[in-house]
């Protein structure tokens, strides 16, 4: 199969002899694999970055066999000087000043992500979406692997592909994970995936968008230019993306729901069933390991991609039901003196803990909050304050999220943590058999850790320190 979107592997302009400025190397090597790509390229490279020697070590140390010029500190203007070509950062904002300042001295600007576009031979698969990503991808790679499909995951996960640039070919599947930063300056080029998969689009990043409109219209941006052989797959139970027409969609547009059947794959009578032209096929019991009705949306969706492909039921049933989910996104980590303990770092925003809240039949134990990104919480500290147990406030929002938590239910056990340590001992204190303590914060984890992997993997380590304690208790 071709790649639907035009352009696609087309000749790109070299980098050879340019003075490459990469802007924003990263303390966890974001900017590493764009910077090892493009010397190899023949780029002459200077890197800046706001952080100290000291604190990029790993990532400089990634880089020791390469020619560069590092800048620390501000991003001064003189840092432009004699430089033809920026590598943009996905964490510099549209309104930070010094992209203002490139801006305004006519350099031309680029993304690793826009790199990988323009030099890809294969067929890109753009899943996009506020929450359910991975998840998705995770399931359409199992699904197309197992079609005997040659596969590469990545994007927004995982390692930088332009080093399997020249192992992409024609027939190559490309599962790339789009997130919103990374299509806002994928308007730069003309480019777009293939096929677009849209999953949700809720308010989220608005301190780096602006505006809801702006994210939404960022999101959007691979509807726009993709051409009558493009391929676009909807969730249209999302109230954003059901208002997206046959007139936004310049090629196929499929249609996914777990609510209503006026769609292409849907759910019906505990199935998931694909209609191709009026033609009805079973494609998998609903009966999954992960939890919650927004992962069965999120099946639903993998179920389209790999339909599409020309997977069964043999295939499509088997690898949904199968599927034990993706680290950090409600994962089940232990049951320890009949609490259950379910990881969800990976909610950085309200409707990812809407969903963990929906997905339990009974009330929670929740820890709650981290880093305050500037958007409207009333929903989710109402939502909390009627469906939840009890409630451990972190991070910067502690006082923000227990303030209104407490306004709307002043009877429910609250406390304000501040720490993920302090919470999981509060939650512990409380809970008993039966109960169920969840970590699903609504929001990032910058406030207090490099990453949301990193928050999720100090919840186990709290588990796994509950439960040899409760075992020594027994056997003293």
């Amino acid at each position: 199969m071709s790649d639907y979107s035009s352009h696609g592997g087309r000749e790109a302009q070299s980098f050879k002899g340019k003075h490459v400025l990469v802007l924003g190397l990263g303390k966890f090597g974001g900017g590493v694999g764009v910077t090892q790509y493009l010397v190899k390229e023949g780029a002459r490279i200077r890197v800046s970055d706001s952080a100290t020697r000291e604190e990029l070590s790993h990532s400089i140390d990634q880089l020791k066999d390469c020619d560069i010029e590092y800048r620390f500190g501000p991003h001064l203007p003189e840092i432009l000087d004699g430089i033809d070509c920026v590598v943009v950062n996905p964490a510099f904002a549209p309104h930070n000043p010094f992209i203002a300042e490139i801006a305004k001295r006519g350099i031309p600007q680029t993304t690793e992500v826009n790199i990988f576009f323009e030099r890809c031979k294969g067929t890109i698969i753009g899943v996009i979406g506020t929450n359910g990503k991975e998840t998705i991808v995770r399931l359409a790679d199992a699904l197309l692997s197992k079609l005997g499909k040659k596969v590469v995951v990545g994007g927004n996960i995982g390692a930088s592909l332009l080093d399997l640039l020249d192992t992409i070919t024609s027939d190559t599947l490309v599962l790339f994970e789009l997130s919103s930063f990374q299509l806002h300056r994928l308007q730069w080029i003309t480019r777009r995936p293939g096929i677009a998969v849209y999953c949700n689009i809720t308010p989220d990043h608005l301190e780096w968008h602006g505006t809801l409109e702006k994210y939404i219209s960022d999101k959007c941006v691979a509807l726009r230019g993709q051409g009558e052989r493009g391929v676009t797959i909807l969730n249209v139970d999302d109230p954003i993306l059901r208002r997206v027409s046959d007139h936004d969609v310049e090629g196929i547009c499929i249609r996914t729901s777990t609510h209503t059947t006026h769609a292409d794959i849907y759910v019906e009578h505990g199935k998931i069933v694909g209609n191709t032209d009026g033609k009805i096929s079973d494609l998998s019991p609903t009966d999954l390991k992960i939890v919650g009705e927004h992962n069965l949306s999120n099946a639903v969706l993998a179920a389209a991609i790999g339909f599409y492909f020309g997977a069964d039921a043999s295939i499509i049933g088997p690898t949904l039901t199968s599927f034990r989910g993706v680290p950090y996104a409600l994962e089940y980590v232990d049951t320890v003196e009949g609490i259950q303990f379910y990881n969800d770092s990976a909610a950085t925003n309200p409707e990812a803990t809407y969903a963990a809240l929906a997905s339990f039949p009974t009330p929670i134990y929740l820890i709650v909050g981290g880093y305050d990104k500037h958007i409207e919480w009333t929903g989710i500290t109402t939502a909390i304050a009627q469906k939840v147990k009890g409630v451990a406030t972190i991070g910067q929002l502690t006082d923000t999220f227990a303030d209104a938590i407490h306004s709307t239910n002043p009877s429910l056990p609250l406390d304000r943590s501040h720490t993920l340590k302090k919470a999981f001992a509060w939650c512990t204190r409380h809970a008993h058999g039966g109960d169920i303590v969840v970590l699903s914060p609504a929001t990032s984890s910058y406030d207090q850790y490099r990453n949301l992997e990193q928050r999720g993997d100090e919840f186990k380590r709290h588990v796994a320190h509950y439960a040899q304690s409760m075992e020594s208790h027994h056997e003293s």
